[in-house]
This record gives C-alpha cells, sequence and structure tokens, in this order.
C-alpha cells in the first residue's frame, strides 16, 4: 500500500470516529469528489491566508514576519496555478475581479511576488543583490 492510500484510509478512519455516532458515512470516489475536494483545499488555503494577515498585525519579529509573508505569497499563488498532471481546479482572476477590478493589482502584485520571489529567483525590487570583491590596498590588511 502506497503513501497516499495510507493517507486516505487515515482520514476515512477520522471521518468515522468523529461523525459515525450520527451519520453513515460513504466516501465519494474520486472521479467525482476531485473538483470538490480541489475546490475546499482552495478555500482552507484563503482562510490560512487570512489567519497569516491576522497574525501580521501582531508580529513586529523580522523572521515571523518574513515567514508569514513569504507563506501567505505561497499559498495565494496556489490558488491560481495549476501544476498537477490533471488539470485540478484552480480560481481564475477574469471572473474573480470581474466585479471589483480595483482588486486586480494587488493580485498582479501578488502573483509576481509568487513568480518572481518565492516559486522562481527572478528580478524584483524585493530581492536585489550585487556583487564585489574587495582588494586591499596594502598587505597589512590580508
Amino acid at each position: 500500500m502506497d503513501e497516499r492510500t495510507r493517507r486516505l484510509i487515515e482520514l476515512l478512519r477520522k471521518s468515522k470516529e468523529q461523525h459515525s455516532d450520527k451519520f453513515i458515512i460513504l466516501a465519494v470516489p474520486e472521479l467525482f469528489s476531485k473538483k470538490f475536494v480541489s475546490n475546499c483545499s482552495i478555500r482552507e488555503d484563503l482562510l490560512l491566508m487570512k489567519m497569516y494577515i491576522n497574525k501580521l498585525k501582531e508580529y513586529t519579529d523580522g523572521v515571523i514576519t518574513s515567514a508569514l509573508t513569504n507563506s501567505l505569497i505561497s499559498l495565494y499563488g496556489k490558488c491560481f496555478t495549476d501544476a498537477s498532471k490533471n488539470k485540478a481546479p484552480k480560481l481564475v482572476p477574469s471572473e474573480i475581479f470581474k466585479e471589483q477590478e480595483e482588486l486586480k493589482p494587488t493580485h498582479d502584485y501578488l502573483m509576481e511576488l509568487r513568480h518572481n520571489f518565492i516559486a522562481h529567483r527572478g528580478e524584483t525590487a524585493s530581492e536585489v543583490g550585487i556583487a564585489y570583491l574587495l582588494i586591499p590596498k596594502d598587505e597589512g590588511e590580508l
């Protein structure tokens, strides 16, 4: 039995422990549940992002702020991208921002950070570096 199958069995077992006293539990085949499960995952990511934003309002520690910011950008981008071979559902910006176009620039900025800062090493103002050599002017500095 592979790890994925083990995990699915464990999830079903936990569901039975929590709900079997009041409900009959039937597992829905993946063929019929894939889109629903994917959309639920997107919802959970968005709720977790909301918690990260609330925590960012509390912290001044640079490490925690950086970790929460990177996680927030990663989760946000994940909701709008699909890396799976079977084309799992994802959010579509043209549908999401149809009625609130003023939010689209913020979306574009977050996606640029996701693509060029988190997922790939692109050039952004958030990650600027310089390389230089220090050559001693006299031998006493060696």
